[in-house]
């Protein structure tokens, strides 16, 4: 099934297709049939006015015929002085009047006025152009209902948010109407599958404000998925966008993201990457933290089969990137520690090629958040820096030691 499920959106991209042709043929018939009503709902008035030549019609596209000794109707000059007249006009009913001055009314005729409109002819070629395309066999025969979207388990795929060299992301449907956020988990192999039911099972009992919600998680045709309460909001990368960001306000997202980290930890349960692609900001711009357990699994298989980790070196911790398979809550703090430094300074402490960011989290000491910021409270300054201690037993003891000193406010 998942295989299918581009075929399925190129499916209901055509149909879209279709019912966009359908709708703008409408549209414009609908243009063409205004204007006449409005022509026709407005007569044309017209004169006979007496020269030295004869009768004349007025205005100018009114043209005057006389009747011809054959019984037929020929164009006048004006000389007819009796007998019957004729008046014509483009796109108005003929008008038979007796040869002598006098005002008329001239009505518009609608089949005629209607072959004079464009917009006739654009709805007729978009209708004949909607027709060659159903009787092509890509497209289903009988279009009137789109495609069935495709479900797993209880969900219904709505269309994709993107995916990542481990995962597939999509918008999914609960039955009861709660929209989620549906992780596809490419190719695994039995070890992992094990991992994952394990780690689903201890973050589907996390209910934390800060901690994105676990709802679900299953297989589905040889897929392992997981699905997580969906916020529509944006990421703390997209929404900071490289510049810095004040000093209370810097304070108030690391708060918030120690709270989630604070209840993880307390379950024994480790994130491994946080880093700003991870933490979402709700409807309310308060930060929420994704990915828990999910990014523990890949990262773990990650090392399982290669004895490396591969995961996000601009975050990782010092013991991550050494390759320790046992990591505790003070790796998170060290991730924390470097979001908190780009946040202040719009820039993260290492840069460079892979090998320079890795070995500088390894060996070097970043250069001190005040240089590039002048005026940071020195007590941000000195825990975003305690934070990024290499050694783990220098920095916070907890996440909650870590909210303690934000909220000192120094």
């Amino acid at each position: 099934m998942f295989p299918e499920l581009g075929k399925h959106f190129g499916k209901r991209t055509d149909y879209l297709k279709v019912m966009w042709l359908r709708r703008a043929a409408l549209g414009f018939w609908m243009i063409a049939s205004l204007q006449v009503a409005w022509v026709c709902h407005q007569p044309l008035g017209a004169e006979l006015k007496s020269t030295p030549q004869g009768l004349q019609a007025w205005p100018a596209q009114v043209r005057l015929q006389a009747r011809s000794a054959r019984g037929g109707w020929i164009q006048s000059e004006g000389s007819v002085l009796e007998g019957n007249l004729r008046l014509v006009a483009s796109g108005y009913r003929p008008l038979e009047v007796a040869a002598r001055p006098g005002r008329f009314q001239l009505w518009a005729d609608p089949l005629s006025t209607l072959a004079e409109r464009p917009a006739f002819y654009i709805g007729l070629i978009l209708l004949i152009w909607e027709w060659a395309r159903r009787t092509n066999p890509r497209i289903e025969a009988n279009p009137q209902e789109p495609p069935a979207r495709p479900r797993v388990a209880t969900y219904q795929i709505l269309h994709s948010l993107g995916q990542g060299t481990q995962a597939e992301v999509y918008l999914a449907e609960a039955d009861s109407g709660l929209k989620v956020a549906l992780k596809l988990i490419k190719e695994v192999d039995d070890e992992f599958r094990q991992r994952f039911e394990r780690e689903a099972e201890l973050c589907g009992r996390m209910d934390h404000p800060r901690i994105v919600r676990t709802l679900g998680w299953g297989s589905h045709e040889g897929r392992l998925w997981m699905a997580q309460s969906y916020l529509p909001g944006q990421s703390l990368r997209s929404w900071v966008n490289g510049r810095g960001l004040h000093a209370a306000e810097v304070r108030r997202l690391l708060t918030q993201i120690c709270e989630g980290l604070a209840y993880a930890h307390r379950l024994g349960v480790f994130h491994r990457d946080l880093k700003p692609d991870n933490i979402l900001l709700d409807s309310r711009g308060q930060a929420v933290i994704g990915d828990f357990g999910l990014a523990r699994c890949l990262d773990m298989q990650t090392m399982t089969r290669t004895d490396v980790v591969l995961g996000s070196p601009a975050y990782m911790s010092p013991e991550q990137i050494g390759g320790e398979k046992i990591l505790r809550g003070a790796s998170d703090l060290y991730a924390l520690g470097v979001i908190g430094y780009e946040l202040v300074t719009g820039r993260l402490p290492f840069q460079g090629d892979l090998m320079q960011v890795m070995m500088g989290h390894l060996r070097e000491s970043p250069q001190p958040p005040s240089q590039l910021r002048p005026g940071l409270p020195t007590g941000l300054e000195s825990l975003i820096l305690k934070l990024l201690e290499k050694d783990p037993a220098h920095r916070p003891g907890s996440a909650e030691e870590v909210m303690a000193l934000l909220r000192e406010g120094k």
